[in-house]
């Protein structure tokens, strides 16, 4: 019998870039979420890569400097 586990991790883009210009942030508060969207994105294609089912390919630790 083969058993398999079927796992969900959800991510949650914490930072607010998307309201920079309406909260009117400094330029470090707004690199910083810029910084943050940046390694949540280069996460996510790591996982999406380790998630392929048989695939020994190329997977993108260092996709961000963080």
């Amino acid at each position: 019998t083969v058993r398999y586990k079927l796992k969900q991790v959800y991510f949650v883009d914490l930072a607010g870039s998307e309201r920079i210009l309406k909260t009117k942030v400094d330029a470090t508060r707004a690199e910083e979420a810029k910084n943050i969207n940046t390694s949540l994105s280069a996460l996510g294609r790591v996982i999406h890569s380790l998630s392929k089912s048989g695939s020994k390919g190329f997977t993108p630790f260092r996709g961000s400097a963080l």
